[in-house]
């Protein structure tokens, strides 16, 4: 089901498009490469991220693959070795650290400097001397898209994350992803390629508030950008994985905080003039209910999921010429989507809270937690 309807989108997006562009007689089609260097950043912090640059490379493209820790550049360096086949690309790990201004620079040096050496000559006249320049050709070695996957979880009720915690994972999942396209747009200018933006998806996410509204905040980013380079023809994609994204939804699935698996000086404790303070421990122990029932609906949603919808997704944003804006990977994303735009929020809010089943009970306050 979810094949036929991701393939039914591509066919009517392409048909409306290239239509408009006769109508209008304005080419709304993006240059799109059967070969080319991609970018992926976030290799050591997924498994979708890592089985993408795979997919890609078997694909024939060129991979700079990013990774943050030195295990993870020897890592994937080694099962390269043993997956690689001969028409497959190359993998070039590299180190980034998106969060180090320095290392984002680096890493461009690096990739420019990698497209700009002379690549092994493709053609040459048989005819003639061989070793004469003139009878060889060098194809030109472009960046052709940009695919940022890196990303931070955050898990917890936002009324004890930390704002230090929020705006790490602020600064990590949006904001190094603005700054890694600004350096790199020279590039994608060059080459008229794309960039592609990971997402879990937007809108509310009880118990990974914080993660999903940096992520929130990376599809505003993504949106804006997208209107901002259409003079340079630069599509700006969003992929949104949702329970494809291995990573995150394991680790949803498995590291809530919990009163007895969290550290409570890692805790807020909000206090207020008017009412009793229950202390950080007690409070989270409130929580537990709706992060339990979070759980499981997180590990609901990987449920016979596949990483298919995100490949096929990733193949058609890079090659297409009309490339969609945002592509929902699995059928838990399309669900969700056509709830949110056709149901009241209310009526969601109810479902949910029949989901999660909470019990009426009087929160009960240890005597040094209240207020004299």
């Amino acid at each position: 089901m979810d094949f036929y309807l991701d393939n039914l989108s591509f066919a009517f997006n392409s048909s409306l498009c290239s239509t408009l562009g006769v109508l209008s007689g304005h080419n709304l089609a993006s240059k799109s490469y059967v070969d080319g260097f991609i970018l992926i950043t976030g290799c050591d912090s997924s498994a979708i991220a890592w089985n993408s640059a795979k997919y890609l490379a078997g694909l024939g493209y060129n991979i700079f693959a990013g990774v943050n820790r030195n295990e993870s550049f020897q890592n994937i360096s080694a099962k390269y070795n043993t997956d690689q086949s001969s028409t497959s690309g190359k993998i070039i790990p590299f180190k980034i650290d998106v969060l180090n201004d320095e290392d984002i620079q680096k890493a461009f040096e690096f990739v420019q400097s990698y497209l700009s050496s002379p690549p092994t000559p493709i053609a040459y006249d048989s005819h003639e001397d061989e070793n004469d320049p003139t009878y060889t050709t060098f194809p030109k070695q472009y960046l052709i898209a940009l695919i940022n996957t890196h990303s931070k979880p955050l898990f917890g009720p936002l009324e004890l994350t930390k704002p230090e915690e929020l705006i790490n994972t602020f600064e990590n999942n949006a904001i190094s992803v603005l700054k890694i396209i600004n350096q790199f747009l020279p590039l994608l200018r060059e080459s008229q390629g794309r960039v592609l933006n990971f997402s879990p998806g937007s809108g509310v996410g009880p118990g990974v508030g914080g993660y999903v509204a940096s992520k929130t905040a990376l599809e505003t980013l993504t949106s804006t950008l997208r209107i901002e380079l259409l003079n340079w023809k630069i599509p700006v994609i969003l992929i949104e994985v949702g329970g494809n994204d291995s990573s995150l939804y394991s680790k949803a699935a498995t590291t809530f905080p919990t009163p007895s698996n969290q550290d409570n000086s890692k805790l807020s404790s909000p206090t207020t003039s008017s009412s009793p303070t229950l202390s950080a421990a007690n409070l989270m122990s409130t929580y537990t209910p709706l992060l339990t029932s979070t759980q499981s609906l997180a590990t609901l949603t990987r449920k016979n999921t596949t990483q298919e919808p995100v490949f096929r997704a990733l193949q058609h944003a890079i090659t297409s010429p009309y490339p969609l804006s945002k592509y929902l990977c699995g059928m838990d994303l399309k669900v969700a989507e056509g709830l949110r735009r056709w149901v009241p929020e209310q009526v969601l809010e109810f479902g949910f809270l029949s989901f999660v089943g909470r019990e009426n009970e009087e929160l009960k306050h240890d005597d040094q937690d209240k207020v004299e």
